[in-house]
Formats: C-alpha cells, structure tokens, sequence
C-alpha cells in the first residue's frame, strides 16, 4: 500500500505497518515548514534497514543524527511524494518520518543568504539621496549627498535573479507572473563598490529562510512546491481566491461537517523598517497599513524608503567590504537611466486587499471524507471543492488533508476546509 525508497530500494516494513499522512496547502503556509509530512512510522530492525539507514542508534559506530535522508514515498505502486526520510528514534524498532513539499527544504533553517552564489547577478545603480552616507566630516568632503548619478558607486542587485540563484541553489527551477511583474526591483543597500565586486554583500545579512518567507509575504503570493520536479510555482493569492476552477467532492462526503465560526478581527500589514536609516527610527506606524481592526500583524520582511522630490531618501551611514556590512531587506523599483522610487505602503497593501477580506470572513468546515488513492495524486492548491449537503451547499479551498492508511489499503481521511463565500 505504502513505501519508501531510499538509493533504489525500499525499506522493509511490517505487514500491520500503519501511518498517518497530513498535507498542508501552501496557499495558507506562510512559514513553510510544514509541507507534506507522516508522522512516526515504524520499520523493523531488519539488515537492509538498517544498511539504508545508515545504522542510525548503532551503539558501536557513529550516528548519522537527525540528518535527513533522500528519500520517495510511494503510494500503491505509484510514486507520490519526493522528500527526506527522518529517523526519529530507535527502540526494538526504527521510528522514521518523511517530510516534502516545502518541508523538503528545511535545510535552508541556518544557511545565509550571502552564501548564495550571485556572480553574474544583474547590477542597477539608482540616485538616492543619503546625506549620511559619510559620518566624517574629512571623507565628507566633496560628497554630492548621494548615492550614485555622480556620488559613491552603490550597486543594488536585481531581486528577482538573486531568488532565481538562491531556489537555484536547491536544486529548484521556478516559475510564475510575479517573475516578470517584478523583474525592475533591486535590493537596496548603502554598500561602496569594492574593488572586485562582490555581490553577496551587497543583500541583507539575513537567512535564506527568511529571505524567502519574506518575498511570499510581502507580495502576496502562494510558493507551490513539487519535490519531484524540483519545481517551484509562485501564484498570487488574490489570482488564486479568484479562479473559478473546482472538483466535485460531494461522493466522498461522510457524516455531518463540523463548523467553525470565523474569529478574525482585521490584519496591520506592518513593512520592514531599518532602525539605522534616521529616516526610519522610531517611523514603524509609517509603514504599515490597518485592515478592519488590526489584531493580527503581517509582517512583510521587505521594506523601502521614503521620497523626497521624486527620489528616495535615505539617512545612513554607508559601509565598504571591510566592515562587515548590516542592513535591512528593502527594495527598490528600478525606473532606468539611473532613477528609482519606492512603492508606497497602500501600493504593496493592494496586492492583499481581497485576500485579507476573505479571511475575514471565511469559516472553516471539516469533513470525513471517504478519499482514495487517485484523490491523493491529484491534490491541487489551487482547485476549490465543491460538497452539496443537506445544509447546503460547500465551495471551499482545501486547508489540511490528514489521512490514516494501512497495507491493506484501509484508509480514513479528514478534510479541513475554508469557505468561499458566495
């Protein structure tokens, strides 16, 4: 019924093996460390378990600790998820979890963004004004009051290539609108050129976690995951809460649904600020927008600047190579020949308007549903169900699916659901 491969064979497991199986839609994910994921299965101390799993609790060798292991999951002869194998512990017999989607990429918890390969990343280098860039009157001397069109060479890479480098750098390709809708916005930064260039320094010293946490964020966009393309699609969540696609699911419906009522009271979309630009000390109120009351705060990760006459304006002090340089994540949008301008906060709250409205109104719907197999494989984030009942009818995106399986192929299921309203 179940299986998992690791270097081409499967691990041994007992013919009463069980497990239990939940995925999350990434479209409700913010944080992506859940993706797909079983909880604690167990495998049989078998020679060829313990082979594949790297003798894993051997008393008389080193331990492979909690690295994960490449792994498949399959599903009645059918490859159905790649991902990392997990071994949780080890008594009489192993105990192991499988993780994928975006859990597969846990491994991005500690690396740093400035590990990331950024040779041949694209370069723009807009004016800003920075009356503080020098904080020595002597190196002062002659200085423009700003960055670049004549003043010190800042380069602020292109933000869209260095997400291309950094999914690059796991193995994933991506694809999605918001890649060419926002392909002019560059990572500003008040780093002087050195000589040669070194790019990484020039983005934020942040992790690459957060680094991609904050781009879904602050756009307003779903990160779909497919571990076995290594494929990341980018959809915008007001693009996704607007297709009118879905499956009929009415079939499978067991029992009475359980209802929730919804107990959201508004969202403040709060933008990153940088507490070393004097600009931006203390100016937090400044850069967030307030849906209905406010109570739970988004906040985006990015940030911009402020604008003075066209151009932006910052008042920080500029680094170089040596200094180990430290900065907030905030972005620009490159106009060409040398220009730039921040988008304003109403501007970055408009891409998640309708998204926060439905939220604010949607109610969660549980149901026992009689799911098989075929179900499984087809799984889509973006395709609503559709359950007719004698309460009415359900149009709803899938939240979580959590399903419980055995070798015989017995499985039960439990579908959360959230209401698109009519």
């Amino acid at each position: 019924m179940f299986g998992f491969r690791i270097n081409e064979e499967f691990l041994d497991l007992e013919q009463n093996a069980s497990l239990s199986l939940e995925v999350n839609n990434p479209l409700f994910n913010q944080d992506f460390e859940k993706g797909m994921l079983t909880y604690g299965v167990s495998a049989p101390l078998s020679d060829r378990n313990r082979r594949l799993l790297r003798f894993a609790g051997s008393l008389s060798i080193r331990s492979i600790g909690k690295r994960p292991l490449p792994c498949q999951m399959w599903l009645r002869g059918q490859l159905y998820r790649v991902g990392k194998l997990y071994v949780l512990g080890r008594t009489d017999k192993y105990k192991v979890q499988f993780v994928s989607d975006a859990g597969d990429l846990d491994t991005v918890t500690e690396d740093m963004l400035r590990g990331t390969d950024l040779s041949g990343v694209s370069m723009a280098y807009p004016k800003v004004l920075n009356p503080g860039f020098y904080s020595d009157e002597e190196a002062a001397f002659g200085y423009p009051g700003y960055m670049n069109g004549g003043g010190p060479q800042v380069p602020m890479p292109n933000l869209v290539e260095v997400f291309r480098k950094t999914m690059a750098r796991y193995g994933y390709s991506i694809s999605g609108q918001w890649l060419q809708d926002y392909a002019n916005r560059v990572i500003y930064n008040p780093v002087l050129q050195g000589n040669p260039l070194q790019p990484q320094l020039h983005v934020p010293e942040l992790k690459v976690a957060e680094f991609i946490k904050s781009i879904r964020k602050h756009y307003g966009l779903g990160f779909i995951f497919n571990g076995k393309s290594k494929s990341l699609q980018l959809v915008y969540l007001q693009e996704a809460l607007q297709n009118t696609a879905y499956t009929d699911w009415t079939h499978l419906a067991q029992g009475t649904p359980a209802w929730d009522p919804n107990t959201s009271d508004g969202f403040t979309l709060q933008l990153q600020t940088d507490s070393d630009d004097e600009r931006q000390k203390d100016a937090q109120a400044a850069y967030q927008y307030k849906y209905g009351n406010g109570a739970e705060t988004i906040n985006t990760g990015i940030g911009t600047t402020a604008m003075e006459n066209g151009v932006p304006i910052v008042d920080q002090e500029g680094a170089t190579y040596d200094d180990e340089p430290d900065f907030s994540f905030r972005v620009l949008v490159d106009n060409g020949n040398g220009t730039s301008s921040a988008e304003t906060v109403e501007a970055v709250a408009s891409r998640h308007l309708d998204w926060m409205a439905w939220h604010s109104e949607t109610e969660p719907v549980t149901f026992n549903l009689n799911l098989g197999i075929s179900e499984l494989l087809q799984l889509d984030p973006l395709d609503k169900k559709l359950i007719r009942t004698p309460q009415g009818t359900l149009k709803a995106f899938w939240e979580k699916v959590q399903v419980s399986l055995n070798m015989t192929g017995e499985m039960k299921s439990k579908v959360r659901f959230l209401k698109v309203m009519q």
